[in-house]
Formats: C-alpha cells, sequence, structure tokens
C-alpha cells in the first residue's frame, strides 16, 4: 500500500506523455500530492472537483466525465 512502495519522484520530471491530474477539494492530502506533480512535471493539468472527496468519479460521475471527455477531445 501507500508508504510501502518506492518513491518514484525522482523519475516522474522525466514523463514525456500527458498526464492529467484530478483530485477532490476535500481530500487536502491527494490534492496537495497532485498539485506537487503538475508542478513538476512538463506535459501535466491539473483539475480541482469543488465539494467532493477521495472517490471523486462516485462522488460526481459527470463532472468527472466530463473532465475525461475534454481530455480525449484535446488528444
Amino acid at each position: 500500500g501507500t508508504g510501502t512502495q518506492l518513491s518514484l519522484w525522482n523519475n516522474i520530471t522525466q514523463l514525456e506523455m500527458p498526464v492529467h491530474l484530478i483530485t477532490g477539494q476535500h481530500d487536502e492530502k491527494f490534492t496537495d500530492t497532485a498539485r506537487q506533480m503538475n508542478d513538476i512535471i512538463p506535459s501535466s493539468t491539473f483539475n480541482v472537483v469543488p465539494a467532493v472527496g477521495h472517490t471523486v468519479h462516485l462522488e460526481s460521475p459527470m463532472i468527472t466525465a466530463s473532465l475525461i471527455d475534454e481530455i480525449i477531445s484535446q488528444q
């Protein structure tokens, strides 16, 4: 689980493919992590879905689907 995995932070700066980060506003831990990732991954985008927690896709499926549709349409 989280905390037992090897850290890959030094490697993520080398990602060249598009990376899309989506978190819930009330999931402070993963929103902070995603914000840090977005700052160092050159090809990343970051969206915070308001008024939801860790399970963004279950708590706000329409907004999540809309974000994914937007991402796909830009490819």
